[in-house]
């Protein structure tokens, strides 16, 4: 099933916009999106067997300016996490560790013996997680299953690693393309083209304006690094 399930550009807009139209994800957007510190959430289902029954959990803090830890679950006690939505005080665009706790979850769930094939299924196509920053809200789903799973190796020092990485990776950006400094946007999109660039094959990447409806595009970066916003879905 892992091999099998890729997810286009196009299915992560979709997916996006889905959520953009449901009432808690916007009344957790407009809640978090001018904290200090971390806030997130865990989106849910009401029904594993029924990707459109998403509800999402109030808001909560650990009290960290660049953490918020959210536990996964897959039963009816806890709920069925089929995503997380959280805040980024310093403006800046997803981090590789928005890719890596999902990934670990997701390796978590194809270990699992309890999950029937069809509820997996539905965890894969319409798995999101979603970064409230500096005006914008992006959303994150699965490209490619496979290697999205096969991320994870040793996460703590994965996961050190591939920030430093993307740490440099950005500032490079920044210091080729602005050098007199940087707007939201520009910062942004510095971010964007280095977490692209490391694991562009593995999620796609949406994002639109806080507030907005229905108005996702693809983030996209070319063989140069730069970054563009493209609506997939237009034949």
């Amino acid at each position: 099933m892992l091999q099998e399930t890729k997810n286009t550009d196009c299915d992560g807009v979709t997916r996006a916009n889905q959520l953009s139209r449901n009432q808690d994800f916007r009344n957790r957007v407009n809640e978090i999106s001018s904290k200090s510190e971390e806030w997130g959430a865990a989106i849910k289902l009401r029904d594993p067997n029924d990707p459109s029954s998403v509800y999402i959990d109030p808001a909560s803090s650990d009290n960290k300016v660049s953490s918020k830890s959210v536990n996964p679950s897959w039963d009816a006690t806890r709920g069925y996490v089929i995503g997380y939505i959280h805040n980024h005080p310093g403006e800046g665009s997803p981090s590789p560790s928005d890719i890596f706790n999902p990934a670990v979850d997701l390796l978590e769930m194809v270990n699992s013996q309890n999950i029937p094939a069809n509820q997996l299924q539905n965890y894969l196509r319409n798995f999101s997680s979603s970064v409230v920053s500096g005006g914008n809200v992006y959303t994150i789903t699965i490209a490619n299953a496979q290697l999205f799973a096969m991320m994870t190796g040793n996460f703590s020092a994965a996961q050190k690693d591939a920030n430093i990485q993307y740490q440099n990776a950005t500032l490079e950006f920044i210091n080729r393309n602005y050098s007199n400094g940087t707007t939201t946007e520009e910062y942004q999109a510095s971010g964007e083209s280095a977490l692209i660039k490391m694991y562009g094959k593995m999620f796609n990447l949406s994002k639109q304006k806080i507030g907005e409806t229905d108005r996702n595009k693809a983030v996209k970066r070319d063989q140069n690094g730069n970054i563009s916003k493209v609506n997939p879905c237009t034949p």
